[in-house]
């Protein structure tokens, strides 16, 4: 016969639209305009373990235990300060992470398994409208990030032997200097032999292809 499908559950919290998901293991992350993150362990009936803000999550708000028992809730402070645009989850051989951009200007990366902010970077007064994993010629991922200025960042990942760092940035892609939008870049895609898309306020779609070596 036909398949079918049924609503099984609805999940409450966010005060605003809900603009991204990513799910590690059992655990659902959703982002939103409200400016939150909300954490929902659906081997629970979907109980929103932890909702990490600009300031403390509510009160009596239970630490998130996905895969590690025991472990603190975020620290307060660590959220970001305005609407969170998207999530995106990244995998690598220190652990899963989440990581989540803001129209505040932050790209931060979150323990999967603690929910702790591990890393944050800034793009001024520049808020991030977008963002996507893409991958350098040789297949080491990198994250491409758009903002509402039109220009666009590759940011690399995990510190390498030439980057010792992560989220370093790597290319910036500006109208001003190169080739880019003008208005908000909306939508970032990865394309197979080493192409990315990226989408924007102009009414543009651009194709790029990458070509040499990123310095990773």
């Amino acid at each position: 016969g036909k398949g079918g499908f049924m609503l099984a559950q609805s999940l409450h919290g966010h005060a605003r639209e809900v603009t991204g998901l990513a799910v590690v293991d059992t655990m659902l992350w959703s982002s939103s305009t409200d400016g939150s993150i909300r954490i929902w362990d659906m081997a629970k009936n979907g109980e929103c373990q932890h909702s990490i803000t600009m300031a403390s999550g509510p009160a009596g708000t239970p630490p998130l235990a996905a895969g590690s028992p025991g472990a603190p809730p975020p620290a307060p402070g660590q959220g970001h300060t305005n609407a969170v645009t998207g999530l995106v989850p990244f995998t690598s051989a220190a652990g899963s992470f989440i990581l989540s951009c803001s129209l505040d200007g932050t790209v931060k990366a979150w323990n999967a398994a603690t929910g702790q902010c591990v890393a944050s970077e800034s793009h001024g007064q520049d808020g991030v409208v977008s963002m996507s994993m893409i991958g350098d010629q040789n297949g080491k991922p990198c994250l491409l990030i758009g903002l509402e200025s039109g220009n666009m960042w590759i940011r690399n990942l995990e510190p390498t032997p030439k980057i010792n760092q992560a989220f370093a940035p790597v290319v910036l892609l500006s109208n001003h200097f190169s080739v880019g939008h003008v208005g908000a870049v909306y939508s970032l895609a990865k394309g197979p032999s080493g192409t990315f898309y990226t989408a924007g306020d102009d009414g543009k779609v651009l194709v790029f292809q990458i070509t040499g070596d990123l310095g990773l």
